[in-house]
């Protein structure tokens, strides 16, 4: 463990960090620190940072199909992580493997654990099918694939029930809204109609109007001379 300040002390941190194209490494970091009696402690750390090539989706595309078929040693590497999360599983009694579900699951603790343990089930039972197809040198892919739908034809009836019950949310939903939508339209529509009519009422009076004005304000009549 590191030291404590009770112990040492006041503490001095020097970090120095320089990164080089070459060989790509930092400068150590070191910790001064120094007690009551005068004592001194000095820890430094040397951090490397290694660079890994990933090579492209399209560069591997591009090889032949042998090529892009996992070896052994990939099988095992997987095997490796898939056999220390079940130990931290075990070990926590908690669910803690990296799984990427649908999004149809329920939210709820019980049925993600379900539906984690359902997905490692089946992506176990296919790197294993392709680890037998590579030991005997020939790739299947089409019993691959009916074994996956084999696997998750559970999951696709757990999904489908849920995706049904979801829509008839949404129909609802929507048959609402569309309701209130409606009864928008309506009444803007009639809005619209009486301000219509009321334009064309004035527009209808106006010549009467200025008929009657021009009556009213007539000049008399010129009375004729002797």
């Amino acid at each position: 463990m590191p030291p404590s300040v009770d112990d040492y002390g006041e503490a001095s941190v020097e970090l120095e960090c320089s990164t080089n194209n070459d060989n790509r490494t930092a400068k150590p970091i070191i910790i001064t620190s120094a007690n009551s009696q005068g004592m001194k402690r000095r820890v430094s750390f040397s951090d490397k940072t290694d660079i890994r090539h990933i090579e492209s989706t399209k560069s591997i595309s591009k090889k032949e199909r042998k090529t892009r078929w996992m070896m052994g040693k990939d099988f095992l590497r997987i095997k490796e992580d898939c056999d220390n999360e079940m130990m931290r599983i075990f070990n926590s009694q908690k669910p803690c493997m990296r799984t990427d579900l649908r999004g149809l699951e329920l939210f709820d603790p019980e049925s993600i654990c379900r539906s984690r343990s359902k997905h490692r089930k089946v992506v176990n039972a296919v790197i294993r099918m392709q680890d037998k197809q590579s030991d005997k040198g020939g790739v299947n892919p089409e019993s691959i694939r009916e074994m996956y739908c084999y696997l998750v034809q559970d999951s696709q009836d757990d999904a489908r029930a849920i995706a049904w019950i979801d829509r008839e949310v949404v129909e609802d939903y929507m048959a609402t809204t569309m309701t209130e939508f409606e009864k928008v339209q309506q009444r803007n529509q009639r809005m619209s109609q009486l301000k219509a009519g009321s334009s064309n009422k004035s527009k209808g009076t106006k010549p009467a109007l200025r008929h009657r004005l021009l009556k009213s304000f007539r000049m008399p009549k010129k009375v004729p001379s002797n």
